[in-house]
């Protein structure tokens, strides 16, 4: 059943790729394009811990066969805002990088090759490009109007929910340099079962004509709310 009505709006903000850990409330299983999906399949998963409900947690992530790839403090979970030393590993359990963030904003950051090599930070490069106006947005195919119709024509309302939600799923998610929709996540959900296809509507959106920020493609992060009315 196709849901009854949905109005949606684009809107640029300041986009961080994180992963943290401490208590465990939570784990979570992505795909090798960090997109959510269940268990079996997986390439990474996250576990979630919390630290002081609301202001504190510490989030881990992990490859699937197990081994650490990333941990730190977050002082929200949605939107996630990192907060203190983040690190992250290869495989072999070299460390990969490392940075220091304040309220979400990063102050410094190294990264390493797998014998332990210090290499040239792409880290604060890639906050700073996100942080920043593009000098031209991203553009769905068709222009913006086509957003909405794709949502419409494309989200399929769960039939195991009896009694209809209403209220607005906020979803973010990047456009990268080649167009490609990546990073989808949920910011402000409604229903585990809404909030799952969300995810998977805007998962699969068409490429898009990628950001522009002088003179070269750039990712550029995206809010996308939809309203169930």
């Amino acid at each position: 059943m196709k849901i009854r009505s949905i109005t949606s709006a684009l809107l640029f903000f300041l986009f961080f790729t994180t992963a943290a850990q401490a208590q465990e409330i939570d784990t979570v299983y992505f795909s090798a394009d960090w997109k959510p999906m269940p268990k079996s399949g997986s390439s990474y998963f996250r576990v979630i811990k919390t630290i002081v409900a609301g202001k504190s947690y510490k989030v881990t992530d992990f490859y699937g066969t197990g081994e650490l790839q990333m941990t730190g403090k977050f002082t929200s979970l949605s939107p996630e805002i990192m907060d203190g030393e983040v690190s992250w590993y290869y495989r072999n359990g070299a460390l990969s990088a490392q940075a220091f963030f304040v309220n979400g904003k990063m102050n410094s950051g190294k990264e390493w090759d797998e014998q332990g090599n210090e290499t040239p930070t792409k880290i604060k490069e890639e906050a700073a490009m996100l942080s920043q106006t593009p000098d031209k947005f991203p553009l769905f195919p068709g222009g913006t109007q086509e957003i909405y119709k794709y949502i419409g024509d494309h989200f399929v309302y769960p039939n195991e929910l009896k009694n209809s939600p209403k209220g607005k799923i906020q979803v973010k998610f990047v456009v990268d340099g080649e167009g490609r929709v990546v990073d989808v996540k949920i910011v402000q959900g409604l229903h585990p079962l809404l909030d799952q296809e969300a995810i998977r509507v805007v998962s699969s959106m068409p490429k898009w004509e990628p950001g522009v920020q002088k003179g070269r493609n750039v990712r550029v992060a995206m809010n996308l709310p939809i309203n169930i009315n």
